[in-house]
């Protein structure tokens, strides 16, 4: 059984190393266009293809990779 650590920091995600994971929520419509979802979208790329291929339901979580980074 496989067990994660989880550590909770109160920092700026968008400033945050490649190493850390980032978890993220947005729109049941994938369009990544306000608030934080829209600053990722800016900052580390375009997530809808992949997104749309994982076709997450409201409430589910996905991994999403790209430059080096993985989101969830």
């Amino acid at each position: 059984m496989y067990i994660s650590k989880i550590k909770e920091d109160v920092k700026n995600i968008l400033h945050s190393n490649q190493r850390n994971r980032t978890a993220r929520c947005i729109s049941a419509d994938l369009k990544m266009i306000k608030n934080l979802a829209a600053q990722i979208k800016i900052k580390f790329g375009d997530a809808s293809a992949q997104l749309n291929k994982l076709k997450p339901m409201v409430g589910e979580t996905g991994p999403e990779s790209f430059r080096n980074r993985t989101v969830f």
